[in-house]
């Protein structure tokens, strides 16, 4: 009895590794959405110059600059890491229900002494709605930063902050020999675990 049930945990496993297999290479990246209310427990120094036109990953936009080095802005951060083997087109929005945030993409960390360094992009301007987006290298991290526009006035504003990377590619003729192998393998460990439940 033993000895079946082991089989069958076997089989079980094989079937849903190559399930995953399957689902795996087929599958679309899906987009982080956080919805949050910012307050006042991070705060960076000043803020950068908004200038039109925002970013996108076909015409990066250049550090605009410190609009002020002074006053403390509240802040959230979010990071988000690029597993992927190349580089990734991420695409940032933020929504709010006034236009009292703005939100900021660096690479690799974020320093809120010197909003400057580590500069990605941003959407030029501050709206209800605002999107932008930036390419991040293979393996390295997309630090977005939500933060009040003026000193104060953004502080129990709520907002969404979406960030998607693009769609996987569609499979090629390897991957999706892998895909059907995968197949296979599922149908035939079902047939397995079917044929030893009718034996026991």
């Amino acid at each position: 009895m033993l000895r079946k049930f082991q089989s069958r945990g076997r089989a079980y496993r094989v079937a849903g590794f190559a399930a995953l297999l399957a689902a795996g290479l087929s599958s679309a990246a899906l987009a982080q959405v956080n919805t949050a209310t910012l307050d006042n427990a991070t705060t960076q120094s000043g803020r950068l110059n908004r200038l039109l036109p925002g970013g996108t990953c076909a015409a990066p936009e250049a550090n605009p600059g410190t609009f002020t080095n002074s006053g403390a802005r509240a802040y959230d951060s979010y990071s988000f890491v690029n597993s992927t083997g190349s580089t990734q087109c991420y695409t940032i929005r933020l929504d709010q229900t006034a236009a009292l945030l703005f939100v900021v993409a660096y690479l690799g960390s974020f320093d809120p002494s010197n909003i400057q360094a580590n500069y990605l992009g941003d959407p030029g301007q501050s709206t209800p709605s605002e999107t932008f987006s930036v390419n991040v290298p293979a393996g390295q991290t997309l630090v977005v930063v939500v933060h009040e526009v003026n000193s104060g006035n953004g502080v129990g504003q709520s907002y969404t902050l979406t960030v998607a990377a693009p769609p996987a590619s569609v499979p090629t003729l390897s991957e999706w020999a892998m895909i059907l192998m995968g197949l296979t393998l599922a149908g035939g460990a079902a047939l397995y675990i079917q044929r030893r439940h009718m034996a026991a």
